[in-house]
């Protein structure tokens, strides 16, 4: 048996076998023949029960799509309280309010108090000791929750260290800025996902202000580092993540 993703490299579904359903923007003009063209789940079905993934059989069973309308329950509320949203992730989680969600069945709560991951942070060791720089090495999971409690090194959202997001435009604004609900910056991956929230947040002010954000978004996507001397490793060559992983017993 072959791995999956070797299975499915060589793999090709044409996108018009049934004919072109998109005009010359490629923009969808017929939604029916859009869902016929693309309807590749009894092909990959098949494909997939010929594999395995880390040496057990893959069983799959292709389930056609109900004709039956699916009733949409996610409003901004519920977004607000289960999603984060990032660049490369999306985070849906159970929230606290057992009339929303059932209660965890783990202490997973105890590990991760506000319920979400935590985002990456770039620390660098330098003479005044470890700073937050995007020069830095991205450390474990348990360094990153432990540093969201350091108030100088936490990150305000899950892109906050992602350079490409913090180039200014010409009028000085950084596409991670424009992303932020200019109510309670709540951040969003897209500049449209976050117009969403604002209308609702703003109406029913669902959400605490924190800051007043004067930057308005017209369209959807359109640092320096001081001198100081970075410290020496260990002689014994530990570098400065193994020594924190041993104090905290990680």
């Amino acid at each position: 048996m072959a791995p999956l993703s070797k299975m499915t490299a060589s793999v090709i579904l044409p996108f018009d076998t049934f004919g072109s359903h998109l005009n010359s923007a490629n923009k969808t003009t017929d939604v029916d023949l859009e869902r016929k063209n693309l309807a590749a789940g009894k092909s990959l079905a098949d494909i997939f029960n010929e594999g395995e993934i880390d040496g057990y059989l893959v069983i799959l069973e292709f389930v056609a799509h109900s004709s039956e309308e699916v009733q949409n329950d996610i409003t901004e509320e519920w977004k607000t309280a289960h999603v984060i949203q990032s660049q490369y992730m999306c985070q849906i989680v159970k929230c606290l309010n057992s009339e929303c969600c059932s209660p965890f069945r783990t202490n997973y709560c105890t590990i991760f108090p506000d319920c979400f991951l935590p985002p990456p942070i770039p620390i660098k060791s330098c003479s005044g000791g470890l700073k937050v720089d995007a020069t830095g090495h991205f450390g474990s999971l348990f360094q990153a929750l432990h540093f969201q409690n350091v108030e100088s090194m936490k990150a305000s959202c899950f892109d906050e260290n992602c350079p490409s997001l913090n180039k200014k435009d010409p009028s000085g604004v950084t596409t991670l800025q424009k992303r932020k609900c200019p109510r309670c910056s709540k951040y969003h991956s897209t500049i449209k996902s976050m117009k969403a929230h604002k209308r609702v947040c703003h109406a029913k002010k669902m959400c605490e202000p924190e800051h007043e954000n004067e930057h308005e978004e017209n369209d959807d996507e359109d640092d320096g580092h001081d001198n100081e001397e970075e410290m020496n490793l260990p002689s014994n060559g530990r570098n400065i993540f193994e020594m924190i992983n041993a104090a905290y017993n990680l």
